[in-house]
């Protein structure tokens, strides 16, 4: 079995090597070290705060039937935010190529890859696919849409470890769940993820509400933000709108 992982960074790995490999996997040197990664998130940190080396969005939606799958085009335009911001921060050009969207419903891909289309070169270009479907791959950042939201009490696709596993180790630098951690947090395995990230300040509670930019919130692990997770209420407001380049150009 591979006992060294050379492609995420500590943060992003934790989980998954805890809880999937008993803690017999470690981080290989320099993964937390890269060039493009430190100036990633000094980018996010430096205009929007309340994304991070691993952020759960915690957007409380709802999912719909679509045939035999399922779709949350709540989550849909989260992700939109997601990269909009992305590329105010760097610019579409720098990231192209460097960002993957997984979810595990095949209408939930085909809504986003729509979604996307329509936004035309505003937002960062990003390869969308199942989780199946990104296995064996990876990408600088992973955004993860769970789709599963609102009343119900399973969680469907999301309760197969080995899919867990494999979404959760598809990032090198950055890694974005967005997901209704009430309901999803309801299974085992995704309710032990919430609550290390509880405990570590890497949730942004959204509510219901798809918020303006995502440049205006704070940063969870700033001491004066306001912890709104068991509410469900939006994050206070703080800061501006990045407009600039920040350099992560020729990387």
């Amino acid at each position: 079995m591979l006992d060294v992982q050379y492609r995420m960074r500590g943060v992003i790995s934790k989980f998954p090597r805890e809880e999937f490999y008993d803690g017999l996997l470690t981080d290989g040197d320099g993964v937390n070290d890269r060039k493009f990664g430190k100036r990633l998130l000094e980018g996010v940190k430096a205009k929007c705060p309340c994304l991070g080396e691993m952020r759960i969005l915690d957007y409380r939606g709802q999912e719909q039937k679509q045939g035999m799958s399922l779709v949350n085009m709540g989550e849909v335009e989260v992700i939109v935010k997601v990269l909009e911001a992305l590329g105010n921060i760097f610019g579409s050009l720098v990231l192209k190529g460097k960002v993957g969207i997984i979810t595990p419903y095949a209408s939930q891909v085909g809504a986003i890859k729509r979604r996307l289309e329509a936004a035309g070169d505003r937002i960062v270009h990003a390869d969308t696919n199942t989780v199946d479907g990104f296995q064996g791959r990876e990408c600088e950042i992973i955004i993860l849409s769970l789709v599963r939201a609102g009343k119900g009490e399973g969680v469907g696709f999301l309760e197969d470890r080995r899919r867990m596993n494999v979404a959760l180790t598809r990032p090198r630098e950055m890694l974005i769940i967005v997901s209704d951690v009430q309901r999803v947090g309801k299974d085992k395995v995704w309710g032990k993820l919430f609550q290390a990230a509880r405990e570590e300040r890497n949730i942004v509670a959204l509510g219901g509400k798809v918020p303006e930019k995502l440049e205006d919130l704070k940063d969870p692990k700033a001491p004066q933000a306001f912890d709104a997770l068991e509410e469900g209420e939006e994050r206070g407001v703080e800061g501006g709108v990045a407009q600039d380049v920040y350099g992560l150009g020729g990387l």
